[in-house]
């Protein structure tokens, strides 16, 4: 069950998989980042040009998007310990680990939901 001051998202990449994507719009909970998923399976961070991984505990990979909604980079299997970047990024998507690798190819992005 989704409440009012949950955001959630689609992400369809390549026609294929889809990941259903809370929306971290909070100081706090784009702090927690990967941590505050909860039962979905990745999280979307709005605004946000950076994180920090010192207490995850496994990788997970990034896709980083700016203001119109286009793919600004991938960062893949990122490892627990890091701080990462993209300065003209608006937000970030963080996946499962190895769930972009079909993107390598193709990058195709299609993300329903409100974003705000």
């Amino acid at each position: 069950m989704v409440t009012a001051k949950q955001r959630v998202a689609v992400l369809q990449l390549d026609k294929g998989k889809s990941y259903l994507l809370r929306q971290s719009h909070s100081f706090y909970s784009r702090l927690l980042g990967w941590r505050a998923r909860g039962t979905y399976d990745g999280v979307w961070l709005l605004p946000c040009s950076a994180i920090q991984t010192f207490t995850v505990k496994q990788s997970f990979d990034l896709i980083w998007l700016n203001k119109q909604m286009e793919i600004l980079r991938f960062d893949f299997m990122v490892p627990p310990n890091r701080v990462l970047a993209c300065w003209r990024a608006h937000s970030v998507i963080e996946l499962p680990a190895g769930a972009l690798t079909k993107v390598r190819e193709t990058p195709n992005l299609v993300l329903q939901g409100d974003v705000k």
